[in-house]
């Protein structure tokens, strides 16, 4: 399953989602729970709007920001790719994008890219965050996506026509793509 964003803090965020062992809040020292079979813990967070999917690739430990990027003008020939590595020069790149589904695909791409990748392997990614425009008065913070929660999200697409219907479709792409990340 994957989570939703509404919370103001990211650490609010993971906290919901059981997500927060990876710190001792007591006495600010890192645990061994954001450490895993790749090393320290990355979320995907995503932000798919009506024509662009935002992303940024968050290592947990210390919530240190690994990448950014967007892509801009999806269901055009002339798509903006831009993929931006921390300390790194950013990449940007103009070509066709039909789709969210293929947007997802040309993020995943960049993340395990052989030369300018941040990333092994999909397995890495240890859960994904998704942002969205409105659920509606049924989530006042963040909640792990379930088939309940996306027929909530779609049933308040009236609410924000643009934007839930991309939010679902990045929604539907990750749990295809991503399986074994919550």
């Amino acid at each position: 399953m994957h989570s939703i964003r509404n919370a103001p803090a990211f650490s609010v965020h993971c906290r919901s989602l059981g997500l927060d062992q990876g710190i001792d809040l007591e006495r600010q020292r890192p645990s061994n729970h954001f450490i895993g079979r790749f090393g320290i813990m990355k979320i995907l967070v995503l932000n798919c709007g009506s024509s662009s999917v935002k992303y940024q690739l968050v290592e947990m430990l210390y919530e240190r920001l690994i990448c950014k990027g967007i892509i801009e003008k999806i269901g055009s020939e002339d798509a903006i790719v831009r993929y931006h590595p921390t300390g790194k020069a950013e990449q940007r790149e103009i070509r066709p994008i039909s789709d969210h589904s293929e947007a997802i695909h040309a993020v995943l791409a960049a993340l395990l890219d052989p030369e300018t990748g941040v990333i092994h392997d999909e397995s890495e990614i240890a859960a994904v965050g998704h942002r969205t425009v409105h659920g509606g008065e049924s989530f006042s913070s963040s909640v792990r996506i379930d088939d309940e929660v996306i027929q909530t999200i779609r049933d308040c697409s009236d609410f924000a026509p643009l934007h839930n219907p991309a939010n679902l479709k990045g929604i539907e792409v990750c749990r295809e793509l991503l399986p074994d990340s919550p």
